[in-house]
């Protein structure tokens, strides 16, 4: 597993499968996904919804970084070029910087 994108496939697939657990009630949440490609790929209704952002957007100390911050006002905001209605029905869970840049090196 020494390409990058064959890593990302790995960690994508073990933590929906055995973090996010699969179907509904698995996690708590009606609703998971690792790595939203876009705002468009999270759905704007009242069920419970777990985002889990990709490793290039996290924590920085105790702060969002710039593009994390950026990509959880996108997501929150709209769904697609339609503004969210259901705001109060999102989670967001983002890695910490510096654990995410160690767990990375040792992977690669």
């Amino acid at each position: 597993m020494r390409n990058s994108e064959e890593v990302q496939a790995y960690v994508r697939k073990t933590i929906e499968a055995k973090a996010l657990g699969i179907g509904p009630g698995a996690t708590g949440f009606t609703w998971t996904k690792f790595g939203p490609e876009s705002n468009a790929d999270v759905p704007d209704n009242d069920d419970i919804k777990l985002i889990v952002l990709d490793f290039d957007y996290r924590m920085d100390g105790e702060d969002l970084t710039e593009a994390a911050r950026e990509a959880i006002m996108d997501i929150v905001e709209r769904r697609g070029q339609v503004l969210r209605q259901n705001r109060n029905t999102l989670v967001f869970c983002v890695a910490d910087g510096e654990a995410a840049h160690r767990d990375r090196s040792h992977t690669l």
